[in-house]
């Protein structure tokens, strides 16, 4: 399809599913205004989680496993203890498991938050995440851990600096004292003797050693206790935590309902796109022209009636209206059609035109099934012939499912039945017209009924045939409302009495193969078709016409898959049936079935 066919597509894809969207979009809104939060859970819905998150770095070159020692100081000991107590709640480290690597995060809960350490030794960085649903809490337990790491390491290190001035000062003390024996021993020994040179040599020893300690001690003086190692690099903040997981609905009603209408309108005309690219009927004029290679010689659009009114004949209680035009044009199109196909441009007409046919006189109106509008053309086409003065006699054919005198208010009976004159039994038997003709509220037009519904075929077959051949001497148009072709043989066996026949494809109804099918039989039996009628017609846009609309209904509950008229199942076919039309390929010039038949036929 064009690109620039989609928009004209949509829009009558639209028209006919409308019920179908309109159902799936009241759905959609029901179940979002059924699911919506109650005040409660609306408020419970309302509390975000936050965290906050403290990144620490080392401020100079850290040994291996420093990082993991500062992490075990956040999890376990004095720092959590202490951040704990200042913030009156409790505390709980989570063990590692056994085995478990180095550089692993670590979790601790402090009261109603929940802290995740990280080691980096790599960078010689730590994280501090503190998650909680109070932004203030969060960003206070991440902030008190840092700042309660960096007391606890800078005390220590306080620590470390007095134990080593102890130390030395204590070592010093010590080898003053070694010295001072030294000497009072170097005292006491001559000096050329060999225990003199050896406590020289220790006092020495000694002498170095205490000038060692004292630089030792004189650097510790002067550099002072050492400052923490470990400093702020982002303090921590407050944010809020991101959904995981699936989509999460607005709980704003407004919003919410507006997204369900939108979704509800986006699932509906999905659908009404996925079952109309399943639908195998007729979808619109040209797909059945390419279907049946027959030209198209009228469309007649869909129109929607009452179940009451449905046997309304639209060309005679509305006259004006488009769908009496469609008609109308069909009238026109028969005797135009006739002429040409018969060459009557070069035929003489004589003085007496009595004997030249210049219209085709027995008309058969069929299609492939039921439900396709057969008694409803047959009675509007009846009532456009009328208005040209003409006489015309509508005999209904379909003795199994009787319905064309309800459109003209008459009755199913007097049956078309033979009568045989008497006292000669063996004498064929003949039609007596008057006796069987009834008169219609439409001028011009008489109507004859079927033959009892439970005559045999070719009994039924065989009247009307005589009807057929008795009624066309009298009038100047028989219209036959025939049964469906591919549910009866009635047609073929009353081909040899027509002048041209015209089939019947309704539009959504009629199958693409079943429309093939009946076409291909009739090409086979060189049938005399004139042409092809497209019935309740959707892809027009028409500017003006009746405002009713009219549903089709034949009644065959077998054979070819015809559905009944009640109720719920044409609520199922409003919603569920049609199908859109897509691109088909329409032949230059299509070809005919058959021939129709001449003045010497």
């Amino acid at each position: 399809m064009d690109i620039s066919e989609y928009p004209r597509y949509l829009r009558q894809l639209v028209r006919r599913r409308w019920l179908l969207i309109t159902i799936v979009t009241l759905v959609t809104v029901c179940l979002a205004w059924v699911t919506l939060p109650s005040p409660a859970e609306q408020r419970a819905s309302e509390s975000v989680t936050y965290r906050a998150v403290q990144t620490m770095i080392a401020t100079g070159s850290v040994a291996r496993g420093e990082v993991d020692r500062w992490a075990l100081y956040l999890t376990d000991g004095e720092v959590p203890a202490n951040v704990a107590d200042d913030l009156g709640v409790r505390w709980s480290a989570e063990p590692l498991a056994t085995g478990q690597a180095r550089n692993v995060a670590r979790n601790l809960r402090i009261g109603t938050t929940q802290v995740r350490i990280t080691p980096f030794s790599t960078t010689g960085s730590i994280t501090i995440q503190a998650t909680d649903r109070d932004n203030l809490r969060a960003t206070g337990v991440a902030r008190a851990l840092g700042n309660e790491l960096i007391a606890y390491l800078a005390a220590d290190g306080d620590r470390r600096f007095e134990e080593t001035r102890e130390r030395l000062t204590s070592d010093y003390a010590s080898v003053e004292t070694l010295i001072r024996n030294y000497d009072a021993q170097l005292s006491m020994l001559p000096p050329a003797s060999a225990e003199y040179a050896r406590a020289k040599a220790e006092r020495d020893g000694q002498l170095v050693t205490l000038i060692r300690i004292r630089s030792e001690i004189e650097d510790l003086n002067r550099e002072g206790p050492n400052t923490a190692p470990v400093e702020v690099l982002t303090p921590a903040n407050a944010q809020v935590v991101p959904e995981s997981g699936s989509f999460q609905p607005p709980e704003d009603r407004v919003t919410r309902l507006l997204l369900a209408l939108g979704l509800g309108l986006f699932l509906g005309l999905a659908l009404a796109l996925l079952l109309d690219r399943l639908d195998t009927s007729v979808r619109n004029p040209y797909s059945a022209e390419a279907a049946a290679q027959l030209a198209v010689i009228a469309e007649v659009p869909y129109v929607w009636m009452s179940q009451r009114r449905r046997h309304e004949i639209l060309a005679l209680s509305s006259p004006k209206s488009l769908y009496a035009e469609t008609y109308r044009g069909l009238r026109t199109s028969l005797s135009l059609m006739w002429m040409t196909r018969n060459g009557s441009d070069d035929i003489v007409v004589p003085d007496d035109a009595r004997d030249v046919q210049l219209e085709p006189k027995v008309i058969l109106v069929t299609s492939p099934g039921p439900n396709e509008g057969k008694s409803t053309s047959c009675a509007n086409l009846a009532v456009c012939l009328a208005e040209l003065g003409k006489s015309v006699c509508v005999i209904d054919l379909d003795y199994r499912r009787q319905k064309l005198h309800r459109f003209f208010n008459t009755q199913s009976t007097p049956s078309l039945a033979p009568t045989v004159p008497e006292h000669d039994d063996d004498a064929p038997a003949h039609i007596d017209l008057d006796a069987l003709l009834q008169d219609t509220a439409v001028p011009g037009v008489k109507f004859l009924a079927s033959a009892d519904r439970h005559s045999l075929p070719a009994e039924a077959v065989a009247l009307a045939r005589a009807a057929i051949h008795v009624a066309s001497e009298r009038f100047d148009f028989v219209l036959l409302d025939a049964p469906p072709i591919l549910l009866t043989n009635d047609v073929f066996d009353l081909m040899t009495e027509v002048d041209v026949l015209l089939l019947l494809a309704r539009e959504h109804r009629t199958r693409v193969a079943a429309l093939q099918h009946a076409s291909n039989v009739l090409r086979r039996i060189e049938a005399p078709v004139l042409g092809l009628v497209v019935i309740g017609t959707t892809t027009r846009s028409f500017g003006y016409g009746y405002g009713y609309g009219y549903g089709y209904g034949y009644g065959y509950g077998y054979g070819y898959g015809g559905q009944s008229q009640k109720p719920l199942k044409r609520l199922r076919r409003r919603v569920f049936g049609g199908g859109a039309p897509g691109p088909v390929e329409v032949p230059d010039e299509p070809s005919v079935l058959g021939q129709p038949r001449g003045p010497g036929a």
